[in-house]
């Protein structure tokens, strides 16, 4: 991953990259995916969300 990519991600992850370097991003991304398996996984949250939303719809 080129640390342009990892820079213009703002105050998130790329943060962590830019000023600690790529290793510590690693470590960082790996804890998290230790503790929330599906860590970033934004289909899978949109698509839970949907689910939620269709199952709480009036009929």
């Amino acid at each position: 991953m080129s640390d342009a990519v990892l820079r213009s991600s703002g105050p998130g992850p790329g943060a962590v990259c830019a000023v600690q370097g790529e290793s510590a991003f690693v470590r960082w991304l790996a804890e998290q995916r230790t503790e929330e398996p599906h860590f970033g996984d934004l289909k899978r949250s949109d698509a839970l969300t949907a689910l939620r939303t269709a199952q709480d719809a009036p009929e």
